[in-house]
């Protein structure tokens, strides 16, 4: 099977967000932002079409795997952070809108509240932040090693939250360096992950 990495074009993102909704529905970070809600599968997939909508395009970078017949097998979300940390508020304004759509008022300051103690652990220099994937491993590792390529030829920095063992074990193969622990979630406990440019993947 053949494997392309492309860029989502606009109208494709409601497909991709359905995808990525799917393959998060129990990740534990997610879990912890959406709370016991009995339409968790629904506020997810509508927070990832706001989100998609809602962030600038600049700071956006969303890359689909498609096969030969072009059917969707995975996708990737980056988002570009610049110079210095954000703050607890400007850091989190990408996320407001989207939030409120997605997960009403309520929904909103716990999921605000659980982005803001992420944010603490993101790097201060530029770097681009994987925000969420999904796919198969091998598709996983498609993705991962076209943009990581792009960020080298760019010589810039990425970020990553691995949500477990597993997701720790295939950033680590592509560069990435296990960091703190994140504490403070309500139940999840997410690993940070750096990578410096110019680290190329591992062989298994």
């Amino acid at each position: 099977m053949g494997i392309t990495i492309e860029a989502a074009r606009r109208a494709a993102f409601p497909a991709v967000a359905e995808l990525l909704a799917r393959h998060l529905h129990d990740d534990p970070v997610y879990a912890d932002f959406l709370g016991e809600r009995p339409d968790r599968s629904d506020a997810l997939r509508r927070f990832l079409r706001a989100y998609l909508r809602s962030t600038p395009p600049h700071r956006l970078v969303a890359e689909v795997a498609v096969d030969d017949d072009g059917t969707l097998l995975g996708a990737a979300v980056w988002e570009r952070s610049g110079i210095g940390r954000d703050s607890a508020v400007v850091g989190q304004l990408p996320y407001a809108l989207p939030f409120l759509r997605a997960l009403g008022a309520v929904g909103t300051v716990r999921g605000l509240r659980v982005q803001g103690r992420l944010e603490r652990f993101r790097p201060i220099e530029p770097h681009w932040y994987l925000m969420t994937s999904a796919g198969p491993e091998e598709v996983a590792d498609a993705l991962l090693r076209h943009r990581t390529a792009r960020l080298d030829g760019d010589d810039v920095a990425a970020y990553v939250e691995a949500p477990d063992e597993r997701m720790r074990a295939l950033y680590e193969r592509h560069g990435f360096v296990t960091g703190a622990t994140i504490l403070g979630l309500p139940t999840a406990r997410p690993i940070a992950m750096f990578r410096s440019p110019g680290r190329a993947a591992r062989r298994r």
